[in-house]
């Protein structure tokens, strides 16, 4: 009997231990790597080393966005929870730091001392909304912003803990024991205030007793050091949503990396963290990843002798521009000067403007518009500016509005017609004041309009000079809808030009091949698209680049404003020199010709420019008060310099200005002046 028991108790337990030796084996062998894994998560643990973001810089290497030293004002994640155990410590502290430390007086004096820090964390809101300078509202909202981020990371501390457990079969996980503990955040401050004046760091610093949990650290901000000096362009940046979060989340799990172990795994290590600010437009937004750099990391090893090992960060890399800042802040300047009354229309009222300048080579030397804004300021401005409906101070109306584009386009049509064989430079075409003999009153003159008035048999040059719509109208004639539509296509019109800057960026509008099924509209859409007219929109930009492609024989360089983008060469047609030089000669007597629409405004000019006015009817309405009224031509001048020898083109609009020759054209003298000021054309002004 007894050695039968003793048998069933030695097969038990030789079962039993084969059944341990088996688990051991699986353990050891089929899931050695998983546990490692496991395993790796407790004893190591992995912190961020900030990066510093790289700067943008102009053509000639000056700064104009760089990450600078600065004080951010921020609360301890506790105190602004008031959560009771940190209450408790921080009155513990504060009684040792009176020297209270006998236990039976501290018993005494601690809820009394607590008491005192949770009515000093309710007056924390109101000491930053009077030192800094924000609305209670605001206050409340950057609190918010604060939880928020901690709940994503708790969210995200859920989501990771149970996926490596979900797996398990024995019913026990680590994540119940593991979400308990506190995550880093919890227990580190968050900055409230970004970017706080030194006066009002030195207060909370002098008066840290009176507010428990609240510190001043050193930060870095974003510094635009010409403020709304190419605003548009450069961009800003702003704190990223959850959707960029979910989208690029640094590193795998940032604080529980198991398999960081070498500099060649470093999981998303240019990724994002909860409160991280990205660009939002502009280069800020457009070179986002190389500006952006990436972070580096500290692993510690738990129990280890060789207790930490790094993996350095790398700091952003720098964007330079084709612009040159000091050329844009120099016709910014004298632009906006009341004095020179550059904005003032034919109303007499102030207007939006857009300058761009482009060299023949593609690169954008300048691009203006306005109104602008202080890139240093858009956080604490930006409901004001989304807001703005009169002004739109965030658009930028060189690449994000469109306007038709008036008698500009008419070089562009003679090019057209030229190259096809509809004209002849020396050929005459008859101004009687009207195109249709039948129908006085459509398709006419502004000379017959004002005065009753004809220019009568007329070449190319001079109808450009006096920028004759009978002429222009007969041309977009004789091209018809669908050649127009092709010629349109060579000069980038209504489509992408290839610019780098897509977000906000329009192509225009031009008639859709649709309207050719009806051949009486496709008739008069032609030729309201010879005087730029009808259903034509296209941008500052868009036209410099036409220009340019125009005077290049029929070559388009893509325009770009990185210095680091390759050139793009396209050739959709070919003018010739002969054609080109019939359209320089037109575009000289707009300027410089006895009766040239843009005679006054450069008169006594040494530098000879060339190029042509454009006053463009628009059916929009524009913002006065509040109220939306009916609103003046557009007014334009596109052009290029010097006349002999075209180095740069020019494009300027102004919103509802009224005519180009009177309201367009001195923007573009004054543009000509100050690039002779920096040494882009010989000083003869």
């Amino acid at each position: 009997m007894l050695n039968r028991r003793l048998i069933i108790l030695f097969v038990l337990f030789a079962g039993a231990m084969a059944g341990l030796a088996l688990r051991l084996g699986q353990l050891q062998i089929s899931e050695a790597e998983k546990w490692q894994a496991e395993a790796r998560t407790f004893v190591h643990r992995h912190t961020p080393i900030e990066t510093a973001r790289g700067s943008i810089v102009d053509r000639n290497g000056v700064i104009v966005a760089q990450d600078v030293h600065c004080y951010d004002l921020a609360i301890d994640y506790r105190a602004m929870n008031r959560d009771d155990r940190w209450i408790t410590r921080t009155a513990r502290q504060r009684l040792r730091e009176r020297d209270v430390v006998e236990r039976k007086e501290i018993l005494e004096q601690l809820p009394r001392e607590k008491e005192l820090v949770a009515n000093l964390l309710l007056g924390i809101p109101e000491a930053i909304r009077q030192q800094c300078g924000i609305s209670r509202e605001e206050v409340r909202a950057r609190f918010n912003e604060i939880h928020t981020r901690i709940s994503l990371l708790r969210q995200d501390r859920w989501s990771r803990v149970y996926s490596r457990n979900k797996d398990r079969e024995d019913g026990v996980s680590v994540a119940d024991a593991d979400l308990k503990n506190e995550i880093k955040e919890e227990t580190v401050s968050h900055t409230v205030v970004p970017n706080i004046r030194d006066g009002v760091a030195n207060y909370f610093r002098q008066h840290a007793g009176e507010y428990p949990g609240l510190v001043v650290v050193d930060s870095q901000r974003r510094d635009y050091p010409y403020k709304d000096v190419a605003c548009h362009l450069i961009g800003v940046m702003r704190p990223i949503d959850k959707a960029w979060l979910d989208r690029e989340r640094l590193g795998r799990n940032l604080f529980d990396l198991p398999n960081l172990l070498t500099e060649e795994d470093t999981g998303n290590l240019g990724g994002y963290l909860p409160g991280d600010r990205a660009g939002e437009m502009g280069i800020e937004a457009l070179e986002e990843k190389k500006l952006r750099g990436v972070r580096g990391v500290k692993l510690m090893e738990l129990g280890s002798a060789d207790a930490e090992r790094r993996i350095e960060p790398r700091q952003g890399g720098h964007v330079q521009m084709t612009l040159d800042i000091k050329l844009q802040e120099a016709i910014e300047k004298a632009v906006m000067e009341p004095s020179g009354k550059l904005r003032m229309g034919a109303d007499n009222q102030t207007h939006a403007v857009a300058i761009v300048v482009l060299d023949m080579e593609g690169r954008v030397l300048v691009m203006y518009s306005s109104s602008t804004y202080d890139l240093n300021l858009y956080d604490e401005q930006r409901v004001e500016l989304n807001t703005n409906t009169e002004e739109m101070p965030l658009i930028n109306r060189a690449l994000s509005a469109a306007y038709p584009p008036g008698s500009t386009i008419k070089p562009l049509v003679a090019a057209a017609a030229l190259s096809e064989g509809l004209v002849r430079a020396q050929e005459t075409i008859t101004c009687n004041g009207h195109l249709f003999a039948n129908r006085k009153d459509q398709f006419r003159c502004l000379r017959y309009v004002n005065y009753g008035l004809t220019h009568g048999p007329l070449p190319l040059s001079q109808a450009m000079e006096v920028s004759c719509n009978i002429y222009f109208y007969t041309l977009g004639q004789r091209l018809g809808l669908e050649r127009f539509l092709t010629w349109l296509d060579v000069f980038s019109l209504g489509r992408d030009t290839g610019f780098e800057l897509r977000t906000g960026n329009v192509d225009g509008n031009i008639p859709s091949r649709e309207v050719l099924q009806d051949a009486s509209t496709a008739a008069a859409e032609s030729l309201q698209l010879g005087i730029g007219q009808g259903r034509l929109a296209v941008t500052p930009l868009q036209m410099a680049n036409a220009y340019a492609t125009m005077l290049r024989g029929g070559e388009e360089i893509a325009p770009r404003i990185l210095a680091s983008t390759p050139e793009v060469r396209t050739k959709r047609a070919v003018i010739s020199p002969a054609t080109v030089a019939a359209l320089r000669e037109g575009m000289e007597l707009v300027v410089h010709g006895e009766k040239g629409t843009a005679r006054t405004v450069f008169a006594g000019m040494k530098m000879r420019v060339a190029g042509k006015t454009g006053s463009a009817m628009t059916g929009r309405k524009m913002r006065v008060q509040g109220l939306r009224v009916d609103g003046d031509s557009d007014a334009w001048f596109v052009g290029y310099v010097p006349a002999d020898k075209p180095q740069y083109v020019i494009s300027a609009v102004m919103e509802f200005g009224g005519h180009g020759g009177s309201n367009a054209a001195p923007m573009v003298r004054e543009t000509v002046v100050q690039m002779e000021n920096f040494g882009y054309l010989p000083k003869v002004d």
